[in-house]
């Protein structure tokens, strides 16, 4: 009898057991299903953007054309640019508008400057590889680097953003810019102080931030 009970007890015990794991499965998945971390809702959103990407590809979607005779029209088509990469680009590996703005007229004497026109180079973005298509600087017709050069202006600021989400110097814009994305809102001085390797001049971040500040103002007018 006491045998019998030992192993009553034991199918007890390891029925409870199996219970209690599915109810805890269950509970997980409901609790993962209308409470689910950041991490899932991220890549729920990216997977999300992907494939509205795809169908704006397919239904026709087009590199704009990028026409300016000022300073006022090179703001607003580097901006369709920006919009119509923002397409193809998951939220999180977005580069905000004024940003690209900004650093787009710095780097060409916004559009004006040999390499903007010529070669469709908005940011001077160099190579060291002679394999790939540049422009030698004036001064200097024999350097082992050139900056790199573009079938169109769009294209030059497509490289643009994927320099910034992918080269190392750009590590801690990418983790300033994930901290805001979730936020909700950009700082742009944070952004800025991060981009100390993109110019040799050492007022380049200063310059930016003031740039910035008065492309917030055209802007808001």
């Amino acid at each position: 009898m006491k045998r019998m009970k030992l192993k009553d007890n034991k199918k007890f015990k390891i029925f409870i057991g199996v219970i209690l794991i599915i109810l805890l499965g269950i509970g997980s998945f409901g609790f993962g299903t209308f409470k689910p971390n950041s991490y899932i809702l991220d890549k729920i959103t990216e997977r999300i953007e992907i494939q509205q990407s795809k169908i704006a590809v397919t239904l026709g979607l087009h590199e704009p054309e990028f026409v300016y005779t000022d300073q006022t029209s090179f703001i607003l088509a580097v901006r369709k640019c920006v919009n119509y990469i923002n397409f193809t680009t998951p939220h999180s590996l977005r580069v905000p508008s004024l940003l690209v703005e900004a650093q787009a007229g710095l780097e060409s004497g916004w559009g004006t400057s040999r390499f903007a026109i010529e070669g469709n180079a908005l940011f001077g973005v160099r190579t060291w590889d002679p394999k790939l298509p540049q422009m030698k600087p004036k001064d200097n017709p024999k350097a082992v680097w050139g900056v790199k050069v573009y079938k169109s202006k769009c294209q030059s600021i497509q490289d643009y953003v994927n320099l910034l989400n992918r080269h190392p110097a750009y590590k801690d814009f990418r983790e300033q810019r994930e901290e805001m994305v979730m936020a909700g809102i950009y700082n742009y001085e944070k952004l800025i102080d991060t981009l100390t390797l993109f110019s040799t001049n050492p007022n380049y971040t200063t310059l930016l931030k003031a740039t910035v500040n008065k492309l917030k103002v055209i802007t808001a007018n």
